[in-house]
């Protein structure tokens, strides 16, 4: 059965004064996609936008290896593609469960600095097709990074680093399409060995929570049978490994939203702080029956035991100590 590549690239050519011709003369990539495909003889295609307009054009080539995809495309592109810009990178399933071990590298050698923001998405030629620029999917990551709290930022050069250290479990949030936009679904953990877990963005929040610094989130947390509206602001955690345990700090501050509940404001701060760590725990728990160490404890023990196997014996076992502290922030109705 012939296999085939398909790389895909949104680009968007600058126009304006004739001082900018050398620019103008360049396919200034914005997002591209690389995605592999079984039995499906796909067609090169392009849309050319006139070069007076400010417009984008999506450029389709394939190739029967990764190298010959990108040849391609330059041949069906008049202009350099140009790649020294901040983009998107779009990669599916089965680019990175059959090809990975030849992705990395390639992509590696060949670009300076391979810093996009990547996604996983199953059905990467429909979201390209909506021709969607790189600064949709940074609003996207901001929108979902500062108010929901559930997706960590992920460079190709961090998505690569983490996947080579047999240590560390590389991730990429994963897109998919809803009524014609593109949205964010869920966290996808990629193993070593070429499984894919999934997070749901519940998951995804807590992983979020326990690996990065929040400045403010804003969550919705039931409590009795009550759902109660919360700001929480400066979160931060700390992990550490003391007395053959993983102590888990967690500090920040919080404010209720809601007038309506009868709780006074210690009773819902311990609320809070035992939902958090109930949720953390099933966090955990999901990471080891999983087999799959999103948060990087195996590596945190490997620096003690200098011993990958053991680590991970280690890990399986260990016990978890989940310390959180939320202060109160201006007026608790």
């Amino acid at each position: 059965m012939k296999k085939w590549f398909k790389s895909l690239f949104l680009l968007f050519f600058l126009t304006g004064c004739s001082r900018y011709t050398e620019i103008n003369q360049l396919g200034i990539v914005e997002v591209f996609s690389i995605t592999k495909k079984k039995n499906i003889e796909e067609t090169a295609s392009m849309i050319i936008p006139k070069k007076e307009e400010m417009k984008y054009q999506l450029i389709t080539s394939k190739g029967t290896s990764l190298g010959n995809a990108f040849l391609n495309l330059q041949k069906e592109e008049e202009r350099e593609v140009y790649f020294d810009q901040s983009q998107v990178l779009l990669l599916n399933q089965k680019i990175l469960k059959e090809e990975v071990e030849k992705v990395i590298p390639f992509l590696l050698t060949h670009f300076k600095h391979p810093n996009w923001l990547t996604f996983l998405c199953e059905d990467c030629d429909a979201i390209l097709h909506l021709e969607k620029t790189k600064t949709f999917y940074e609003n996207l990551i901001r929108k979902e990074h500062t108010k929901a709290g559930n997706i960590a930022v992920t460079t190709f050069e961090d998505f690569a680093s983490f996947y080579l250290d047999e240590s560390l479990t590389a991730y990429l949030p994963f897109l998919e399409i809803q009524d014609n936009k593109v949205t964010l679904q869920k966290l996808i953990a990629f193993t070593n060995d070429k499984r894919f877990i999934s997070f749901t963005k519940e998951e995804a929040k807590i992983f979020f929570l326990l690996k990065e610094k929040m400045d403010h989130v804003e969550r919705n947390i039931s409590i009795a049978n009550q759902s109660l509206s919360l700001s929480l602001f400066n979160l931060q955690s700390n992990i550490t490994l003391k007395n053959g345990k993983v102590i888990i700090k967690i500090t920040g501050s919080m404010k209720r939203n809601d007038t309506a509940s009868h709780m006074d404001d210690q009773k819902v701060k311990n609320k809070v702080e035992k939902k958090l760590e109930q949720e953390i725990k099933k966090f955990l728990q999901k990471e080891k029956e999983e087999d799959v160490d999103l948060l990087g404890t195996i590596n945190l023990l490997y620096k003690t035991e200098r011993n990958l196997q053991s680590a991970i014996k280690k890990w399986k076992k260990i016990e978890e100590e989940i310390q959180i502290n939320l202060k109160k922030e201006g007026d608790i109705h």
